[in-house]
Protein backbone atom coordinates (compact mmCIF):
# COMPACT_ATOMS: atom_id res chain seq x y z
CA UNK A 1 0.00 0.00 0.00
CA UNK A 2 2.79 2.47 0.82
CA UNK A 3 4.31 1.97 -2.65
CA UNK A 4 0.91 2.78 -4.17
CA UNK A 5 0.83 6.07 -2.27
CA UNK A 6 4.36 6.89 -3.45
CA UNK A 7 3.41 6.23 -7.08
CA UNK A 8 0.29 8.39 -6.86
CA UNK A 9 2.19 11.35 -5.42
CA UNK A 10 5.34 10.90 -7.52
CA UNK A 11 4.29 13.49 -10.16
CA UNK A 12 4.13 16.13 -7.43
CA UNK A 13 7.86 16.01 -6.74
CA UNK A 14 8.89 17.16 -10.20
CA UNK A 15 10.22 20.67 -10.76
CA UNK A 16 7.56 23.35 -10.96
CA UNK A 17 7.12 26.91 -9.78
CA UNK A 18 3.94 26.63 -7.77
CA UNK A 19 2.55 23.99 -5.42
CA UNK A 20 -0.17 23.70 -2.83
CA UNK A 21 -1.06 21.42 0.05
CA UNK A 22 -4.57 21.01 1.39
CA UNK A 23 -6.45 19.30 4.23
CA UNK A 24 -10.20 19.08 4.65
CA UNK A 25 -13.14 17.51 6.46
CA UNK A 26 -16.72 16.93 5.42
CA UNK A 27 -19.22 14.21 4.64
CA UNK A 28 -19.80 11.26 2.33
CA UNK A 29 -23.03 9.71 1.06
CA UNK A 30 -23.55 6.35 -0.63
CA UNK A 31 -25.95 5.65 -3.54
CA UNK A 32 -26.69 2.05 -4.45
CA UNK A 33 -28.95 -0.93 -3.85
CA UNK A 34 -29.57 -0.04 -0.19
CA UNK A 35 -30.45 3.60 -0.85
CA UNK A 36 -33.98 4.65 0.04
CA UNK A 37 -35.48 7.94 -1.08
CA UNK A 38 -36.54 9.20 2.34
CA UNK A 39 -35.17 11.94 4.56
CA UNK A 40 -34.42 9.38 7.27
CA UNK A 41 -32.41 7.32 4.79
CA UNK A 42 -30.40 10.30 3.57
CA UNK A 43 -29.68 11.37 7.14
CA UNK A 44 -28.51 7.85 8.00
CA UNK A 45 -26.33 7.66 4.89
CA UNK A 46 -24.48 10.92 5.62
CA UNK A 47 -21.17 10.00 7.25
CA UNK A 48 -17.84 11.74 7.99
CA UNK A 49 -15.00 12.10 5.50
CA UNK A 50 -11.54 13.69 5.50
CA UNK A 51 -8.71 14.12 3.02
CA UNK A 52 -5.24 15.50 2.43
CA UNK A 53 -3.86 16.48 -0.97
CA UNK A 54 -1.00 18.15 -2.80
CA UNK A 55 -0.89 19.70 -6.26
CA UNK A 56 1.57 21.10 -8.76
CA UNK A 57 0.61 23.76 -11.28
CA UNK A 58 1.12 23.89 -15.03
CA UNK A 59 -0.16 27.47 -14.70
CA UNK A 60 -2.19 29.31 -12.06
CA UNK A 61 -5.30 27.96 -13.83
CA UNK A 62 -4.34 24.28 -14.37
CA UNK A 63 -2.97 21.72 -11.93
CA UNK A 64 -2.70 18.03 -11.13
CA UNK A 65 -3.62 16.92 -7.62
CA UNK A 66 -2.82 13.74 -5.73
CA UNK A 67 -4.98 12.96 -2.71
CA UNK A 68 -5.77 10.48 0.04
CA UNK A 69 -9.34 10.20 1.36
CA UNK A 70 -10.95 8.31 4.22
CA UNK A 71 -14.73 8.09 4.52
CA UNK A 72 -17.53 5.96 5.88
CA UNK A 73 -20.44 4.71 3.73
CA UNK A 74 -23.67 3.13 4.94
CA UNK A 75 -27.15 2.09 3.82
CA UNK A 76 -30.16 0.47 5.48
CA UNK A 77 -33.43 -0.89 4.07
CA UNK A 78 -35.18 -0.09 7.36
CA UNK A 79 -35.35 3.60 6.43
CA UNK A 80 -37.23 3.01 3.16
CA UNK A 81 -40.89 3.84 2.59
CA UNK A 82 -41.19 0.88 0.18
CA UNK A 83 -42.65 -2.34 1.56
CA UNK A 84 -40.43 -4.67 -0.46
CA UNK A 85 -37.28 -2.87 0.65
CA UNK A 86 -38.18 -2.90 4.34
CA UNK A 87 -39.05 -6.58 4.00
CA UNK A 88 -35.64 -7.31 2.44
CA UNK A 89 -34.13 -5.78 5.61
CA UNK A 90 -30.49 -5.54 4.51
CA UNK A 91 -27.96 -3.05 5.89
CA UNK A 92 -24.25 -2.32 5.62
CA UNK A 93 -21.51 0.07 6.58
CA UNK A 94 -18.00 0.31 5.20
CA UNK A 95 -14.90 2.40 5.75
CA UNK A 96 -13.31 3.60 2.51
CA UNK A 97 -9.62 4.35 1.97
CA UNK A 98 -9.07 6.04 -1.39
CA UNK A 99 -5.97 7.30 -3.22
CA UNK A 100 -6.23 9.17 -6.51
CA UNK A 101 -5.14 11.76 -9.03
CA UNK A 102 -7.28 14.47 -10.58
CA UNK A 103 -6.86 17.28 -13.10
CA UNK A 104 -8.29 20.66 -12.09
CA UNK A 105 -9.13 23.69 -14.25
CA UNK A 106 -10.41 27.09 -13.17
CA UNK A 107 -13.66 27.85 -14.97
CA UNK A 108 -12.98 31.56 -15.39
CA UNK A 109 -10.53 30.79 -18.19
CA UNK A 110 -13.02 28.70 -20.15
CA UNK A 111 -15.85 31.23 -19.93
CA UNK A 112 -13.71 34.37 -20.23
CA UNK A 113 -14.98 35.77 -16.94
CA UNK A 114 -13.74 39.11 -15.62
CA UNK A 115 -11.08 39.08 -12.87
CA UNK A 116 -12.50 38.05 -9.48
CA UNK A 117 -11.17 37.36 -6.00
CA UNK A 118 -12.89 33.98 -5.69
CA UNK A 119 -13.91 31.57 -8.41
CA UNK A 120 -15.10 28.05 -9.18
CA UNK A 121 -13.16 25.22 -10.77
CA UNK A 122 -13.92 21.76 -12.14
CA UNK A 123 -12.00 18.51 -11.87
CA UNK A 124 -11.97 14.93 -13.10
CA UNK A 125 -9.82 12.02 -12.02
CA UNK A 126 -9.39 8.36 -11.12
CA UNK A 127 -8.62 6.51 -7.94
CA UNK A 128 -8.10 3.16 -6.27
CA UNK A 129 -10.00 2.35 -3.11
CA UNK A 130 -10.32 -0.29 -0.44
CA UNK A 131 -13.70 -1.13 1.10
CA UNK A 132 -15.05 -3.79 3.46
CA UNK A 133 -18.85 -4.01 3.90
CA UNK A 134 -20.03 -4.97 7.39
CA UNK A 135 -23.48 -5.74 8.75
CA UNK A 136 -24.87 -5.90 12.26
CA UNK A 137 -25.71 -9.33 13.70
CA UNK A 138 -26.61 -9.92 17.34
CA UNK A 139 -25.02 -6.67 18.41
CA UNK A 140 -21.72 -7.09 16.56
CA UNK A 141 -20.46 -6.07 13.14
CA UNK A 142 -19.76 -8.95 10.75
CA UNK A 143 -17.66 -8.75 7.56
CA UNK A 144 -19.91 -9.75 4.65
CA UNK A 145 -17.45 -10.48 1.83
CA UNK A 146 -15.98 -13.66 3.42
CA UNK A 147 -19.50 -15.08 3.87
CA UNK A 148 -20.47 -15.14 0.17
CA UNK A 149 -24.02 -13.91 0.80
CA UNK A 150 -24.99 -14.27 -2.90
CA UNK A 151 -23.35 -17.68 -3.24
CA UNK A 152 -19.89 -16.38 -4.09
CA UNK A 153 -17.36 -19.18 -3.86
CA UNK A 154 -19.97 -21.94 -4.24
CA UNK A 155 -19.86 -24.32 -7.25
CA UNK A 156 -21.53 -22.66 -10.22
CA UNK A 157 -21.43 -19.17 -8.69
CA UNK A 158 -19.09 -16.18 -8.98
CA UNK A 159 -15.85 -16.06 -7.01
CA UNK A 160 -15.80 -13.76 -4.00
CA UNK A 161 -15.45 -10.13 -5.04
CA UNK A 162 -12.26 -8.19 -4.34
CA UNK A 163 -12.14 -5.56 -1.62
CA UNK A 164 -9.91 -3.31 -3.78
CA UNK A 165 -11.36 -1.56 -6.80
CA UNK A 166 -11.06 1.58 -8.93
CA UNK A 167 -13.33 4.58 -9.39
CA UNK A 168 -13.73 7.62 -11.59
CA UNK A 169 -14.51 10.91 -9.92
CA UNK A 170 -15.62 14.35 -11.04
CA UNK A 171 -16.91 17.48 -9.42
CA UNK A 172 -16.64 21.16 -8.70
CA UNK A 173 -14.85 23.38 -6.22
CA UNK A 174 -14.98 26.98 -5.09
CA UNK A 175 -11.94 28.89 -3.78
CA UNK A 176 -12.06 31.94 -1.56
CA UNK A 177 -8.87 33.74 -0.38
CA UNK A 178 -8.60 34.04 3.40
CA UNK A 179 -5.12 35.58 3.55
CA UNK A 180 -1.94 35.65 1.53
CA UNK A 181 -1.23 32.16 0.18
CA UNK A 182 -4.20 30.55 2.02
CA UNK A 183 -7.57 29.74 0.45
CA UNK A 184 -10.78 28.34 1.89
CA UNK A 185 -11.99 25.70 -0.57
CA UNK A 186 -15.37 23.95 -0.81
CA UNK A 187 -15.64 20.89 -3.07
CA UNK A 188 -18.40 18.51 -4.11
CA UNK A 189 -17.43 15.32 -5.96
CA UNK A 190 -19.09 12.16 -7.17
CA UNK A 191 -17.46 8.76 -7.51
CA UNK A 192 -18.58 5.83 -9.66
CA UNK A 193 -16.97 2.69 -8.30
CA UNK A 194 -15.95 -0.12 -10.62
CA UNK A 195 -17.95 -2.57 -8.50
CA UNK A 196 -21.55 -3.17 -7.43
CA UNK A 197 -20.44 -4.63 -4.10
CA UNK A 198 -19.66 -1.61 -1.93
CA UNK A 199 -22.84 -2.66 -0.09
CA UNK A 200 -22.46 -6.47 -0.64
CA UNK A 201 -25.67 -6.44 -2.72
CA UNK A 202 -25.73 -6.94 -6.49
CA UNK A 203 -27.49 -9.93 -8.03
CA UNK A 204 -29.88 -12.65 -6.90
CA UNK A 205 -30.87 -14.52 -3.79
CA UNK A 206 -29.55 -17.97 -3.00
CA UNK A 207 -31.85 -20.14 -0.91
CA UNK A 208 -31.20 -20.50 2.81
CA UNK A 209 -30.61 -24.23 2.46
CA UNK A 210 -27.96 -23.78 -0.27
CA UNK A 211 -26.19 -21.00 1.58
CA UNK A 212 -26.19 -22.86 4.89
CA UNK A 213 -24.87 -26.05 3.31
CA UNK A 214 -22.07 -24.42 1.31
CA UNK A 215 -21.16 -21.11 2.96
CA UNK A 216 -22.42 -21.60 6.49
CA UNK A 217 -25.35 -20.66 8.70
CA UNK A 218 -24.24 -17.03 9.11
CA UNK A 219 -24.20 -16.51 5.32
CA UNK A 220 -27.75 -17.88 5.21
CA UNK A 221 -28.96 -15.61 8.02
CA UNK A 222 -27.45 -12.41 6.61
CA UNK A 223 -27.78 -13.12 2.88
CA UNK A 224 -31.41 -14.21 2.72
CA UNK A 225 -33.38 -12.89 5.68
CA UNK A 226 -36.80 -13.52 4.13
CA UNK A 227 -36.42 -17.06 2.77
CA UNK A 228 -36.46 -16.24 -0.95
CA UNK A 229 -35.81 -19.09 -3.35
CA UNK A 230 -32.69 -19.18 -5.50
CA UNK A 231 -32.77 -16.81 -8.47
CA UNK A 232 -35.12 -14.17 -7.08
CA UNK A 233 -33.84 -10.61 -7.48
CA UNK A 234 -31.84 -9.30 -4.52
CA UNK A 235 -30.13 -6.22 -6.02
CA UNK A 236 -29.71 -4.14 -9.17
CA UNK A 237 -26.95 -5.99 -10.96
CA UNK A 238 -26.89 -3.65 -13.98
CA UNK A 239 -25.52 -0.56 -12.22
CA UNK A 240 -22.44 -0.04 -10.10
CA UNK A 241 -22.42 1.79 -6.78
CA UNK A 242 -21.80 5.52 -6.41
CA UNK A 243 -20.88 7.80 -3.55
CA UNK A 244 -20.53 11.53 -3.14
CA UNK A 245 -18.07 13.50 -1.02
CA UNK A 246 -18.33 17.10 0.14
CA UNK A 247 -15.35 18.77 1.81
CA UNK A 248 -14.32 22.10 3.32
CA UNK A 249 -10.56 22.54 3.12
CA UNK A 250 -7.72 24.95 3.78
CA UNK A 251 -5.22 25.25 0.93
CA UNK A 252 -1.71 26.67 1.34
CA UNK A 253 0.44 27.79 -1.63
CA UNK A 254 4.21 27.57 -1.77
CA UNK A 255 6.97 27.57 -4.35
CA UNK A 256 8.93 30.18 -6.31
CA UNK A 257 5.82 31.71 -7.87
CA UNK A 258 3.37 31.57 -4.98
CA UNK A 259 3.08 35.38 -5.02
CA UNK A 260 0.82 35.05 -8.05
CA UNK A 261 -1.79 33.42 -5.77
CA UNK A 262 -1.68 36.22 -3.20
CA UNK A 263 -4.93 38.11 -2.72
CA UNK A 264 -2.89 41.32 -3.05
CA UNK A 265 -1.56 40.41 -6.51
CA UNK A 266 -3.34 41.06 -9.76
CA UNK A 267 -2.52 37.55 -10.91
CA UNK A 268 -4.96 36.12 -8.36
CA UNK A 269 -7.98 36.29 -10.68
CA UNK A 270 -10.53 34.17 -12.44
CA UNK A 271 -8.78 34.86 -15.76
CA UNK A 272 -5.46 33.25 -15.01
CA UNK A 273 -2.72 33.47 -17.59
CA UNK A 274 -1.92 30.32 -19.55
CA UNK A 275 1.68 30.29 -18.36
CA UNK A 276 3.92 31.96 -15.80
Amino acid sequence: MRWLVVLLFLPLVGYTQLYDISAGVGGAMYAGDLTANTLASYAHQLNPAANVSAAFYFSPAYRVRGYALIAKLSGNDAYSDLDWQRERNLNFESNIQEFGLQVEADLGRFFNLPPVRSYPYAFIGASVLHFNPLSEFNGRMVALQPLGTEGQGMPGYDPKYRLMTTAVNFGFGYKYPLMDFVDLVVTAAWRRANTDYLDDVSKNYVSNAELAENNGELASLLGNKIGRETGRTRGGKYSNDWYGVGLISLRYYFGKRRNIMSRHKSGYTGRCPSKF
